[in-house]
């Protein structure tokens, strides 16, 4: 839709501040396993509690809690259930499947008319629990009004963090990861190198994109707090992204351009070639006429030495523009190609981007432009 210039300003302004609206750091792999029971607790009260548990975790927007149902039909391909755990080799040997940082289990106890709540939390590289939580309560309405107080001493451990060592004050790692490997890392509009990759950086928020040709670029905010690795893991989607198209859009485009002028440039001296080729070619046979009326004397040698010299002259030009014309038909071939593909490429941009801003040359001379917004 064709808008005139101020609504155009003032949709570009928007895209701007949306472009540059935050997204939080990339949060821990957690697994939660079905909470077991014992002492007469009812199996439908564990389950309340394992998803009061859950759908506060969620909310605190602090780990990447695997959901239950993913993590179930993961299991159920390795010939396990999420039935409980009571050890931490088990919740070890669960999380490694579902490739989990930390697993958390627990258990619903009752003894004497009271109700005890254990939970512990495993850090699966080092098989060791960096968390336990035990907790007595008077009935199972109260392990669920203490629900978020429980959360509370989980989201704000510190040993839950992965810390850096031997790094500047402050300064934190930032490690990104991707799929596909070897895709390209821009951060702060500056080329970081290729995934994975591992680097230090002062404490902030940073704008960064991950690229790779084939794939959907992501671009978003990142806060790289000190002290800490901040890890980023990220999986593209195959597609034509917005800034490959428009990278490749304008390599065709300036590949034409480059490849027009080569060939304007042998053509002109294809030109030239023959031209001269035509005066040294005329030159000989006006000498040659001379040369056949000649008596045999040592003008007549002279003369044949120099009618020979302007046709060969003539020759080396004429072959010249023999092979720069054949030069100008490969480089016309290669215009042609990349004409074609910066249409293309063209086309495609603007299907994704909102904003599209067309230069076409018209058949029989001049440009068309054009500027269009989509809502």
């Amino acid at each position: 839709m064709k808008k005139n210039v101020l609504i155009l300003l003032v949709t570009v302004c928007a895209m701007s501040f949306s472009l540059h609206a935050g997204q939080k750091p990339n949060k821990t792999r957690v697994g939660i396993i079905d909470f077991t029971t014992k002492g007469g607790v009812a199996a439908s009260d564990a389950e309340t509690i394992g998803e009061i548990f859950r759908s506060k975790l969620v909310t605190r927007d602090v780990f990447d809690v695997l959901e239950r149902n993913s993590m179930n039909s993961i299991l159920k391909e390795q010939e396990l259930q999420n039935t409980g755990c009571t050890e931490s080799s088990c919740a070890v040997q669960i999380g490694k499947i579902l490739n989990m940082e930390y697993m958390i289990y627990g258990q619903i106890m009752q003894a004497a008319g009271s109700f005890y709540l254990t939970i512990k939390m495993i850090h699966i590289e080092s098989s060791k629990a960096i968390i336990s939580i035990d907790e007595k309560y008077s009935g199972v309405d109260n392990v669920i009004e203490d629900m978020s107080s429980i959360i509370k001493k989980l989201t704000e451990n510190s040993k839950v963090r992965k810390r850096a060592e031997n790094i500047t004050d402050g300064n934190g790692m930032l490690k990104i990861s991707c799929t596909p490997p070897g895709a390209q890392v821009v951060v702060n509009g500056r080329k970081a190198g290729q995934v994975p990759i591992l680097i230090e950086a002062k404490a902030g928020v940073y704008d960064i994109s991950i690229s790779s040709d084939g794939y959907m670029s992501k671009k978003f905010k990142f806060t790289v707090e000190e002290g800490l690795i901040n890890e980023i893991s990220e999986t593209l989607t195959a597609g034509l992204g917005l800034e490959e198209a428009e990278r490749k859009r304008n390599d065709y485009f300036w590949g034409f351009v480059r490849n027009s002028s080569i060939t304007a440039l042998c053509a002109g001296a294809a030109v030239g070639s023959v031209l001269v080729g035509n005066f040294y070619n005329d030159q000989g046979g006006t000498v040659y006429k001379q040369y056949v009326t000649s008596y045999a004397s040592s003008d007549s040698t002279q003369l044949g030495d120099l009618f020979q010299q302007h046709f060969d002259t003539a020759d080396t030009f004429f072959f010249a523009a023999e092979s720069l014309t054949v030069a100008g038909a490969v480089f016309v071939v290669f215009s042609v190609i990349d004409y074609l593909q910066w249409n293309y490429y063209t086309e495609a941009a603007n299907k994704i981007s909102p904003f599209t801003f067309n230069v076409k040359p018209i058949p029989y001379g001049g440009t068309a432009v054009s500027v269009s917004m989509k809502f």
